[in-house]
């Protein structure tokens, strides 16, 4: 994680706490030492999750139109067929889906958004989306993002966040790699199989993901560390090693998905759709 983002994180938590203080008063003052005493750090954890999702909460910048301030379209050419797309931003809600039409577009309602781009001789293009002076915007409100990638490429993407709300639809986009790094906030991750393997991983503080993968892909999970509870819902894996769960005859399995956690105190879910 950069050094905005590692900032962002730590003054993320610590505004996230003060909310989750603001909003439950004196009441939760009372209660704090019990509320330790009860559920230990794991419980604390459920309360500011919760406050973290009042806050995030179904948001995008086309409910904010007018607010928008920064529109940017990255067309496809000829020779280009991969992509590499770092995605560095401060708390925000960031929300992430697929387009025909364009290599890429981005939307938001941050002003300092900035958007670098580049291309080598192999037909990849590099898409670098950063903003400045993360210190100091941890306060402000309606930071909205939307980025479009393009479904004619085959992309790694890593994105690195602070506290936020991030929204990922990749069913329709073809993901070799995806790697994200959040502060405190709300994950929600699709996957799809427009490639025969797919690695995930995911790094981040007390967080709550959900991921979603297709009905007809092997899973392999993989827990490094950290105090994450998973439920495996309709997933169908089964355990085979310390922290190592996958689906029955993974490794021959023509769709492969294989996700590594290492989170601090999260709650994790894995759906099938």
């Amino acid at each position: 994680m950069n050094k905005g983002g590692k900032i962002a994180v730590i003054l993320g938590i610590v505004v996230i706490g003060a909310l989750v203080l603001a909003g439950s008063g004196s009441a939760l003052l009372a209660k704090g030492a019990g509320l330790e005493g009860r559920f230990g750090l794991a419980g604390m954890a459920v309360q500011i999750k919760d406050r973290i999702e009042s806050v995030f909460s179904g948001r995008n910048v086309r409910d904010d139109a007018q607010k928008l301030v920064f529109f940017e379209e990255i067309g496809y050419d000829d020779k280009t067929n991969k992509g590499t797309m770092d995605i560095s931003l401060g708390a925000c809600s960031l929300d992430v889906a697929a387009t025909e039409d364009q290599a890429a577009s981005i939307r938001s309602t941050i002003g300092d958004i900035k958007v670098l781009k580049g291309g080598d001789s192999d037909g990849r293009l590099t898409i670098a989306i950063t903003e400045d002076e993360v210190l100091g915007k941890i306060g402000e409100v309606n930071r909205l993002t939307e980025i479009d990638m393009g479904t004619g490429m085959t992309w790694k993407v890593h994105v690195d966040t602070g506290a936020s709300r991030l929204k990922m639809d990749l069913r329709d986009v073809a993901v070799e790699r995806l790697e994200v790094e959040a502060g405190a906030g709300g994950v929600n991750i699709r996957l799809g199989e427009r490639t025969s393997e797919t690695e995930v991983a995911i790094t981040g503080g007390i967080s709550s993901i959900a991921i979603n993968v297709p009905e007809g892909a092997a899973v392999r999970i993989v827990k490094e560390n950290g105090l994450s509870g998973v439920d495996y819902g309709t997933a169908g894996l089964v355990k085979i090693g310390e922290g190592v769960y996958e689906s029955p005859g993974f490794e021959d399995a023509p769709s492969r998905i294989t996700i590594r956690l290492s989170t601090g105190l999260s709650g994790i879910r894995l759906m099938r759709e």
